[in-house]
């Protein structure tokens, strides 16, 4: 390569997260680079990194988008939607069995009209209609509350989750993806075929400043080292991601201190035969014990079933302080599988599998992937005089999973499109400058 050569943007990325943004600035006519820092993160499991969340296929995600995410990978569609299994039953927002259901149920008739009217309307819309559904009593907007509290990154009790942004849209077609470190290299190489260059296994080891620009960051891969330059740097890893990757490099970029989770999701597992009763599960249920407890721990797991694997994923949040400590961990390991006992009492655990964490510390594995922040601490990240440094870290999301992701990425690229780099950095889509709080003026 060129070593004069001058990107017009570098994305800073981990696993999959900018590779819908990269290929469509590159079809912009945009000169573009993506950095894979996935490795730097150490022993994750590529079913670690995809997360609790799916996709919903919801209209607010293009063609090109949903071909993007699911192309590359299994995406396997749950026939009964959204479940959720409380102590009283099932309840199933897709399929035969939601038609009675939304009889039986109040709260479903409400929350379905307010999904399927909030999703895609304008973020006025979205409040008024929050308004109203605020005044009402919890038993009847818990499936709101859970829509905007499931995939948050800003910690909400339950009964308080309804905000000013667009909830997870809980009753679309629902679909996850079954990942592989193949699939993430597929997924690279198609970028390339678009004129893309792709750094993978790519470690920052320091950058260079020109007056209140980045010139460039030295990258090494595969034992090779390159001082790459760009106009424009686009970050989409966390502040403590940046810390724990290159603490000397976060202190340039950064002049506040990184923002630790307040929460973070972890993932449990069982392997199961066929004939054994995981096959009669629906492929996702969000297990909820008691609706008036909070959210969290093994009162609120999210179960996906990898039929080709053979395998169900049980994910809970749970407070980042307790992510190593070993009896906590077994603790909510035996809670998981007595609340799975009382729902189905024949069933048996003879491969549950603990989290990464339980084998792996935190030197090894560094932030989760998956971490749920406090909302005043959020306004308190603040970067040096820096111009050309875009943040898009997770901290500014207001939720965690790609289908929300996506959606501001395509409002960051009109933005670009219609006011150009320079402008749309007085409108905040760049990192605000002189030390002042970030935003990438994209509202959803």
């Amino acid at each position: 390569m060129d070593m004069y050569k001058v990107f017009d943007y570098c994305i800073l990325s981990r696993d999959d997260k900018g590779h819908w943004l990269a290929s469509e600035l590159r079809s912009k006519n945009y000169n573009v680079a993506l950095i894979d820092l996935s490795e730097s993160f150490g022993p994750w499991t590529k079913e670690d990194t995809e997360g609790p969340f799916g996709m919903m296929k919801s209209p607010g995600l293009t063609p090109k988008q949903w071909a993007m995410w699911s192309e590359s990978n299994n995406a396997i569609e749950s026939d009964r939607g959204f479940c959720v299994w409380l102590k009283s039953g099932p309840i199933e927002l897709k399929g035969p069995n939601y038609s009675f259901q939304s009889k039986q149920y109040k709260a479903l008739d409400l929350a379905e009209s307010y999904f399927l009217e909030s999703d895609g309307s304008e973020v006025a819309k979205v409040q008024e209609l929050n308004k109203v559904l605020i005044t009402k009593e919890f038993r009847e907007n818990w499936i709101v509350q859970l829509g905007h509290n499931f995939a948050s990154s800003i910690y909400y009790p339950n009964f308080s989750s309804i905000g000013p942004r667009r909830a997870f849209p809980l009753f679309y077609n629902y679909y996850f993806r079954e990942v592989s470190r193949v699939s993430h290299e597929e997924s690279l190489q198609k970028l390339e075929t678009l004129g893309l260059r792709v750094y993978r296994s790519a470690k920052l080891s320091d950058l260079k400043l020109n007056q209140k620009n980045i010139e460039g960051m030295e990258v090494s891969t595969g034992g090779l080292s390159e001082f790459v330059r760009s106009e424009n740097w686009i970050n989409l890893l966390s502040t403590d991601e940046i810390e724990f990757h290159n603490k000397a490099l976060s202190t340039k970029i950064f002049k506040s201190d990184k923002i630790e989770a307040q929460w973070v999701w972890i993932r449990y597992s069982c392997k199961y035969q066929d004939g054994e009763v995981f096959e009669s599960f629906p492929k996702q249920f969000l297990m909820i014990e008691d609706i008036h407890l909070p959210w969290t721990h093994a009162n609120f797991v999210q179960c996906h079933k990898n039929e080709t694997a053979r395998r169900v994923d049980f994910w809970i949040r749970i407070p980042r302080v307790e992510r190593f400590r070993k009896e906590y961990l077994k603790e909510q390991a035996t809670q998981i599988k007595f609340y799975l006992k009382s729902r189905v009492r024949n069933i048996q655990f003879e491969k549950f599998e603990m989290p990464v964490e339980m084998t792996h510390p935190f030197e090894d594995l560094g932030p989760s992937p998956f971490a749920i922040y406090e909302e005043e601490l959020r306004n308190k990240i603040q970067l040096n005089n820096i111009k050309n440094f875009i943040f898009m870290g997770p901290e500014f999301d207001f939720r965690l999973d790609m289908g929300y992701r996506l959606m501001k990425q395509s409002r960051f690229i009109e933005n670009i499109l219609n006011k150009g780099t320079e402008e749309a950095s007085d409108s905040e889509i760049h990192a605000s400058r002189d030390g002042e709080n970030l935003g990438t003026g994209v509202t959803l």
